[in-house]
């Protein structure tokens, strides 16, 4: 075989092996680049499903937020709405307490006592030295006829005693021009104490006295008293 022809085979075997190891080369980069393309659109597809996954989790905690502040306002203002009712309630309790105690407070009551003297039938006694007086505001009828007047309806312990010499003596605690309670002594002209003591209920603007049924001589203090208080 002449030499250029051995040459030339030679370097066209040369160059068909550097030819196909090229298309070898140009294969695997096709499939090399086509795996990183696939990979590539894996990691897109999955980073685009990890964002859609995080916005739906950053929707539903916003949602659960919105959730447990709608759940905890509504607890709040019907915790608060209690308690309210129960701070009325307590003053309300309280406000009555109050007011009976005031009530309580407020009760009349009065003691006093009579000159010494001879009084004529029917009569006004006049215990007007008042000892202790509560919750009474105008005295003035007591002290100037012996007289008391209510002021605050309710009821009533009238107790009065008298001492006196006067035979057959007998005096009526009146309500009004109504005898409510007497009593009467049957001794000889030696002083002596009798005692009346009755639960009436009086109005406002009623009166309560005390009158004999006739001539009676009356001692003064401590031997004859009178005592009101109002109980309820």
């Amino acid at each position: 075989m002449p030499l250029r022809k051995i040459i030339n085979s030679t370097i066209k075997c040369k160059i068909n092996e550097e030819l196909k190891e090229d298309i070898v080369s140009g294969k695997v980069l096709k499939d090399v680049k086509g795996q990183l393309e696939t990979l590539q659109r894996k990691i897109d597809d999955l980073n685009g499903d990890h964002r859609n996954r995080f916005t739906e989790l950053k929707q539903d905690i916003v949602i659960l937020r919105e959730d447990i502040g709608g759940t905890l306002t509504r607890e709040i203002l019907e915790q608060s709405k209690n308690l309210t009712n129960l701070v009325k309630s307590h003053d309300s309790r309280l406000n009555d307490l109050k007011a009976k105690v005031d009530a309580i407070y407020s009760r009349a009551l009065y003691t006093a006592s009579p000159d010494s003297g001879t009084i004529s039938g029917y009569d006004v006694i006049k215990f007007k030295y008042i000892k202790t007086s509560h919750g009474i505001n105008n005295l003035s009828s007591i002290k100037n006829n012996g007289i008391f007047t209510v002021e605050k309806e309710g009821f009533y312990l009238n107790s009065r005693f008298v001492n006196s010499k006067t035979y057959d003596a007998e005096f009526y605690i009146r309500q009004n021009t109504n005898n409510i309670a007497s009593a009467t002594t049957h001794g000889d002209s030696a002083l002596e104490t009798h005692a009346a003591t009755v639960i009436a209920h009086l109005k406002v603007g009623d009166t309560v006295s005390v009158m004999p049924r006739s001539h009676m001589y009356v001692d003064s203090a401590p031997d004859s008293m009178l005592t009101v208080v109002q109980i309820i």
